[in-house]
């Protein structure tokens, strides 16, 4: 036996060996009818709808819909992987030539001859796609899946790799139902790297009226607890916008005392502003630098 692998819950097992496969029914010990496999095929994949035997001898796979599997039927479909590899080695340990997509409808497939990645879908009968390896031989491949999965009802996770610790910006948006999401995400140190400085926090000084539609901005830049306010900063930004309207404006803030920013804002309208502030030498984003709110209001 060259590869075993276990479906429905464990109930089923297919069983590969040279040339020919077999599925077991582990409940009743019943044994299926022989299956025909592709000649040197040594790994088997399962998809959420078919069981793959692949050989990378010959460069191709065969395949089975798991519901002939369960009702005993023998309908198997070679597809194409790439050219042969005649000295390639069975695959009893170490690294996977092969693996299913993260969708569950199709697989990635090394071929070190071709020194190609191809990509097969379900429903074709040949790759769909293809990656390149720069003409080198695959030792192994490995897919990482970065997107969110449903481990709970309405709990979702997903795997984040990043190269330094602390606060991020998480940002989440789903089509069906429409919806959008921006938040703080603290995430934890990585060893051997040094953690980031400390995020300025900017304040809103004053907002002084020099006409009914114009407001003098000051703005004040703090570092940690303790330190002195932030000056020579010459990429700060101000940003204010209208909610309902849409309505925006982005300004430079001109350093005015050390550590303090101006910045003069004509509006169009009396409404309710949004002011934000950013600063991308500094690694602080309007989500950070939110000021709060400049509400103007109509003339009696």
């Amino acid at each position: 036996m060259r590869a075993l692998a276990l479906f429905d819950g464990g109930r089923r097992a297919l069983a590969l060996g040279e040339g020919r496969a077999s599925v077991l029914d582990l409940a009743s010990g019943e044994i299926g009818p022989r299956l025909e496999a592709a000649p040197g095929a040594d790994e088997i994949l399962l998809t959420d709808r078919f069981a793959y035997a692949v050989s990378a001898r010959e460069g191709q796979a065969s395949l089975w819909l798991l519901e002939d599997l369960r009702q005993g039927r023998v309908q198997p479909v070679e597809v194409m992987l790439g050219r042969p590899d005649p000295g390639a080695e069975p695959r009893f340990a170490g690294p996977a030539r092969t693996v299913a997509t993260p969708a569950g409808n199709g697989l990635l497939a090394a071929n070190a001859v071709d020194g190609m990645l191809y990509q097969y879908g379900e429903g074709m009968m040949a790759p769909i796609g293809s990656y390149s390896n720069y003409r080198r031989a695959a030792l192994g491949l490995a897919l990482l899946d970065l997107s969110l999965r449903e481990v709970a009802p309405g709990r979702y996770r997903s795997p984040v790799r990043h190269a330094q610790g602390g606060a991020h910006e998480l940002v989440l948006s789903g089509a069906a139902p429409r919806f959008a999401l921006c938040a703080t995400l603290r995430l934890a140190p990585v060893p051997g790297v040094a953690p980031p400085e400390p995020r300025l926090r900017p304040e809103l000084v004053t907002a002084t009226s020099e006409a009914p539609l114009q407001r003098l901005i000051r703005v004040r830049l703090h570092q940690a607890e303790g330190a002195a306010d932030l000056a020579g900063v010459r990429d700060l930004v101000l940003l204010a916008f209208d909610r309902r309207s849409g309505w925006q404006a982005r300004l430079r803030l001109e350093e005015v005392a050390p550590g303090e920013y101006e910045a003069r804002l004509r509006l169009p309208a009396p409404a309710q502003y949004e002011l934000l502030a950013a600063s991308a030498s500094r690694n602080l984003s309007f989500a950070e630098g939110r000021l709060g709110s400049l509400r103007l209001e109509a003339a009696p």
